[in-house]
């Protein structure tokens, strides 16, 4: 004998008091947890401490054991300022950016 999925659609409210639709799982458990306004709070919260973490652990770069360029600094630089510029331009424009980081040779050679 199989069972067959079921699921139930709802209005609730969330912890802000805002009401969204959802659907039930099998189990009873809710399929979206929270409105749009709260996962935005929830997600942004999680990621951009997740971002200062990683920023962070760059600046620990700075210690005295890592032997580095001016410009290897300047290039970090660079490549940080441009993915935040490019990520908040996101909430203003359409497209998605990408960023890809690279430490540009500049024929020196570190011994």
């Amino acid at each position: 004998m199989s069972k067959t999925a079921t699921s139930k659609a709802m209005t609730v409210a969330c912890k802000c008091g805002k009401t969204y639709k959802t659907t039930l799982n099998e189990d009873g458990s809710r399929v979206k947890k929270d409105c749009n306004a709260c996962a935005f709070i929830r997600l942004a919260e999680l990621r951009v401490n997740n971002a200062i973490q990683k920023i962070e652990l760059i600046g620990n770069l700075a210690g005295v054991q890592y032997e580095r360029s001016e410009e290897q600094i300047a290039q970090i630089e660079f490549a940080l300022s441009d993915a935040i510029v490019k990520t908040m331009a996101m909430f203003t424009a359409s497209r998605t950016i990408k960023a890809k980081f690279s430490l540009i040779s500049t024929g020196e050679t570190v011994e």
